[in-house]
């Protein structure tokens, strides 16, 4: 069996008996070991296709959320930025209040970044909301034994 002309396999037929074949049945024989050999390549071609799909969705994912925490970043840099130009000018005021948008700066990012894994969420073992309250949880459990900080 071969396909684009490569050599990708053989069938064997064996009998008890030693016989000749008619052309009919050799012709036969030949069409099944096709048939196999095409279901075989279209099946090898499906699983190739499903994980390039794969590949390409985690890699959209992965640009989505470094994009989204590099824009955060940038929040952040600029905030600390203007603080400490205004820091240097004397204008504590004006320091302070762009302090003041650095925490929310940092806070944004993740759950955006949540948001874009959300469709890949086990919706199916907890439940629609499931996953995230057996996050909250498992998280609360963890503080509680003093295992996170």
């Amino acid at each position: 069996m071969s396909i684009a002309g490569r050599l990708e396999g053989a069938i064997g037929l064996r009998f008890t008996q030693k016989r000749l074949f008619r052309a009919e049945e050799i012709e036969l024989a030949q069409a099944l070991a096709n048939q196999a050999m095409l279901a075989m390549h279209l099946s090898r071609l499906s699983a190739e296709s499903r994980e390039a799909a794969v590949i390409a969705e985690r890699n959209r994912m992965a640009r989505d959320i470094h994009d989204t925490l590099a824009q955060g970043f940038t929040g952040v840099i600029v905030q600390l930025e203007a603080a400490a130009d205004a820091t240097s000018k004397g204008l504590m005021k004006e320091a302070d209040q762009h302090l003041g948008r650095v925490s929310p700066e940092c806070t944004l990012p993740l759950p955006r970044s949540r948001n874009h894994c959300r469709p890949f969420c086990p919706h199916r073992k907890y439940g629609r909301h499931g996953a995230n309250s057996r996050l909250r949880t498992d998280r609360h459990t963890y503080v509680g034994r003093g295992q996170e900080k």
